[in-house]
């Protein structure tokens, strides 16, 4: 009767029970699926919906995408390898600024320096006449002085003497003697004296017109030289006029003549126009590659740049096209990644309500306890499917037996009591509710099963995923085996065929400076020791130190030692020419002395080019 009423809506059959169950555990499958889902699904992920609205690219796109930015690379290597080197440049940026004004011809360069010869040709007549200027003025001078000093000359003197003599002759022929020879001794007197006073003013006048004339003379020599003078400056002028036009056209470091200025103009020209051809080699050189990285790159970029632009990056300025694909990559497997699991769960999800709909639509058919799970709920219909059909059964089999009884046995005779029927009816009862109990058991370990069934289908997929992973790794790993190989064989070969020459080279030139017996250091020659990496090592008490140990002149002349030994090595037919540029800056007087008497040593089978700055160091 309690059957009656929990079915009261109709009995399920059979099969509708094990669809039922079956529901529920694909239900069951379903639901901790999803659970899985969610709890490792990366929900950020949905940030990349508007950078993939218009689909996600293809494998195919990324690896045509990458190989064009690998093209890009190398073109853009090939490119750089065509420019100018940076110091180069700088150079030749620097000519253009000094020839921005004027880009001089030779022959206005030979015209200049034809220019600055005659500058010092004149600068020289210019010299010389202002010496001789100055020569002439100070004979003038001196004449002058010579002139006021000068007292009467001697025939002045004996002029005036015999004029006085005449005229006291005629005097005293005339006051004393008066016969005819006195008065023609007084005629003779005073006509001697007459023509005595007449020459001696000739005499006087010669001689002034003499000064006259000789100042004369030097003050012309004097005006011809100052215009000689003047018109050597005007010219002069002209001329610096005419080259200091020219090079106003340059900024020039300050030089004393201008020939120098004339030197640095041509000195520059020369490395402008070598720069200027070797600028028009290389840009011819990289042109084509420019076009091809022009294309390329406009290809490239047309096609990602819209998938950049969701990340604020703008390629045609910005570059790093390789690192951006790398990192769209990245983003496309986490947004595939995303999408493929947001399906899944949508999937299980959709599963869920359809089965959770379809088990609800049943399970309001019979006063279940709500309070019991689901499948509990589905377990209890089910065992009292069971039970209703045990029970009815059971009854069709007691009524056939009864009648069988009855039709075999007088009813009135002794037979079993009621109780002990009940009884063993209770038993069965037992029996059937533990068989339930034990049915409903294997159910859920059924159910339990599925599940691990399905975790198992994941665990293989993966399981080949890792092998083929290991696989590549192994190969990747046989690969780094065989580099190790090649490496410790060149390592090997090396030192066989470099190390040890390199040692004795260096202790050879160490000898060369100190000596056999040591270093001014402290340290023995064999206590140096080169490294793989060239560098120079101290073995000294049983530990091993860096050169640091040692000051830093003696630094320098231990590099220097390891650099001449692997000069020998590299080149041990050929003898190159060796250029040392200041090596010794941080050698002391002792030490330089030293170091000098190396380079005279060696200097005798090879060609040294050797620079420095300062005159201790010679």
């Amino acid at each position: 009767a309690q059957l009656d009423d929990f079915f009261a809506s109709g009995i399920p059959e059979a099969d509708e029970i094990a669809m039922l169950e079956d529901t529920d555990r694909d239900l069951d499958v379903h639901e901790r699926a999803l659970r899985g889902l969610t709890a490792d699904f990366d929900k950020t992920a949905e940030k990349f919906s508007r950078t993939f609205e218009k689909g996600i690219p293809e494998d195919s796109e990324f690896g045509m995408w990458n190989k064009m930015a690998s093209n890009l690379a190398e073109l853009r290597a090939k490119a750089e390898h065509s420019k100018l080197s940076e110091d180069t440049t700088k150079q030749l940026t620097e000519l253009k600024f000094f020839f921005d004004k004027m880009v001089p011809t030779d022959e206005q360069l030979a015209h200049v320096e034809r220019q600055a010869t005659q500058i010092t040709r004149l600068e020289d007549r210019i010299s010389i006449s202002s010496e001789k200027l100055m020569a002439l003025k100070a004979e003038r001078d001196a004449n002058v002085k010579i002139t006021k000093k000068k007292g009467p000359s001697v025939w002045s003197v004996l002029g005036l003497i015999l004029f006085i003599i005449f005229m006291l002759s005629g005097l005293v022929f005339t006051n004393y003697i008066s016969n005819d020879v006195g008065q023609i001794v007084e005629v003779v007197s005073f006509a001697a004296a007459f023509v005595d006073l007449v020459l001696m003013v000739i005499f006087r006048r010669r001689s002034y017109s003499n000064q006259n004339r000789i100042a004369s003379e030097y003050e012309e020599d004097i005006e011809e030289a100052e215009e000689e003078l003047e018109m050597a400056k005007l010219e002069l002028r002209e001329v610096q006029e005419d080259c200091d036009e020219f090079l106003s056209n340059f900024l020039l470091t300050r030089a004393d003549t201008v020939q120098e200025n004339v030197y640095e103009i041509r000195r520059k020209l020369d490395q402008y126009q070598h720069l200027l051809d070797e600028e028009k080699a290389r840009h011819s050189e990289s042109e084509g590659t420019l076009d091809e990285l022009a294309d390329i790159q406009l290809e490239l970029y047309t096609k990602i740049q819209p998938y950049a632009s969701f990340y604020g990056i703008n390629l045609y300025e910005m570059g790093g096209e390789y690192d951006f694909l790398s990192q769209l990559k990245k983003d496309a497997d986490k947004y595939a990644k995303y999408l493929e699991v947001t399906d899944e769960i949508t999937r299980h999800e959709n599963k869920i309500k359809v089965m959770m709909a379809d088990i609800d639509k049943v399970l309001k058919r019979y006063p279940v306890d709500k309070e019991k799970t689901r499948s509990e709920q589905i377990q209890e219909i089910s065992a009292r499917r069971k039970q209703y059909d045990a029970i009815a059964e059971r009854i069709e089999g007691l009524k056939e037996s009864i009648a069988q009884f009855e039709a075999n046995y007088d009813v009135n005779e002794q037979v079993q009591s009621v109780d002990d029927l009940q009884n063993a009816q209770n038993e069965i009862d037992e029996q059937i509710v533990e068989l339930n109990k034990q049915i409903m058991q294997d159910k859920e370990n059924l159910s339990g099963a599925s599940a691990e069934i399905e975790r198992l289908g994941d665990v293989a997929e993966q399981l080949d995923r890792l092998t083929e992973t290991e696989s590549e790794y192994k190969k990747r790993a046989d690969l780094l085996k065989l580099t190790e190989d090649f490496l410790q064989k060149a390592r090997e070969s090396f030192l066989s065929k470099y190390m040890q020459p390199l040692q004795n080279g260096l202790h050879k030139y160490l000898s060369l400076i100190d000596g056999p017996d040591g270093t001014k250091s402290g340290y023995a020659i064999d206590d140096f020791e080169l490294d793989m990496d060239l560098n120079i090592k101290l073995s000294y008490s049983g530990s091993t130190k860096s050169a640091d140990y040692l000051s830093q002149g003696y630094q320098d002349l231990v590099a220097l030692c390891s650099r001449l030994a692997l000069v020998d090595v590299l080149y041990a037919e050929e003898k190159p020419i060796l250029i040392l540029d200041d090596p010794f800056t941080n050698l002391d007087d002792k030490k330089i002395k030293e170091s000098l008497k190396l380079l005279e040593k060696i200097s005798k089978d090879r060609q040294i080019i050797y620079f420095t700055c300062h005159d201790s160091r010679l």
